[in-house]
C-alpha cells in the first residue's frame, strides 16, 4: 500500500515553436523543483520551494513540468506529499500559479532566466548532448538555433510576457489532474478549478 500521494495538476501548455515556449519555460523554472531531502533552505530561486520549506508540512518533492509536443504541450506541478498535506500543498501550487498571472516580477524572470541558461549551456559538455540537442532543434525548428540565439530569447523573456502567456493557460482553465495513492483529502477537481476563476 502507497504511504505517500502522488499527484500531477497540468493545463494545456505549448508546442516547442509556439511563441509563447520560453515565456513558459522560464515561468516553469520560476515553479522550481523542490525535495525535502535537500538543504536548499530558504535560498531557491523559487519561491514556491522557499513556501513549502517553510511550512515544514508533509510535502515530500516537487518538480514543475513542462513537456512540449509538435502541436500542443502541458505545463503544470507534479508532486509527492504525505495524505495530510495535500490541501496545503495543493492550495500553495494554485496560489503560486495565480501569482505568476498577476505579480511576477521582472527581478525574479531575469534571476531565473540566467539559472536556466546556466543549466542550459553546462549541459551541453560533449559531443552526445550536443548531437541530441541539435537534432532536437532540427525537428522542431528545421535548424540549428545558435547559442546567441537561445541566449537572447531567455533574455527577452520579462514579467509581462510571463503574466500574459500564464493568464491565458491557467486562469479560468480546468486544470488535468492525476493522481495515485492515498488522494482522500486531496481537494476535488472542481474545488480546484473554482481556485483559477477570475
Amino acid at each position: 500500500e502507497m504511504q505517500l500521494a502522488h499527484v500531477v495538476l497540468a493545463v494545456e501548455g505549448c508546442s516547442w515553436s509556439d511563441p509563447d515556449f520560453f515565456a513558459l519555460k522560464v515561468a516553469s523554472s520560476l515553479i522550481g523543483e523542490w525535495n525535502r531531502a535537500q538543504a536548499t533552505g530558504t535560498r531557491s530561486v523559487s519561491r514556491l520551494a522557499n513556501r513549502l520549506t517553510a511550512a515544514n508540512g508533509g510535502c515530500q518533492s516537487l518538480l514543475s513540468v513542462l513537456t512540449c509536443y509538435s502541436d500542443t504541450g502541458l505545463w503544470g506541478t507534479y508532486f509527492v506529499a504525505e495524505p495530510s498535506a495535500l490541501e496545503q500543498t495543493t492550495e500553495l501550487i494554485l496560489e503560486e500559479w495565480r501569482r505568476l498571472c498577476t505579480e511576477v516580477t521582472d527581478e525574479e524572470v531575469r534571476r531565473v532566466a540566467l539559472s536556466d541558461k546556466a543549466k542550459f549551456f553546462s549541459s551541453l559538455d560533449g559531443s552526445l548532448p550536443v548531437c541530441e540537442e541539435i537534432g532536437r532543434q532540427t525537428l522542431v525548428y528545421n535548424r540549428r538555433i545558435p547559442p546567441q540565439e537561445l541566449d537572447m530569447r531567455l533574455d527577452a523573456v520579462n514579467a509581462e510576457w510571463i503574466r500574459d502567456a500564464c493568464t491565458r493557460r491557467i486562469l479560468n482553465r480546468k486544470p488535468a489532474l492525476v493522481a495515485i495513492g492515498p488522494v482522500d483529502s486531496l481537494p476535488s477537481h472542481e474545488t480546484i478549478t473554482s481556485k483559477l476563476k477570475t
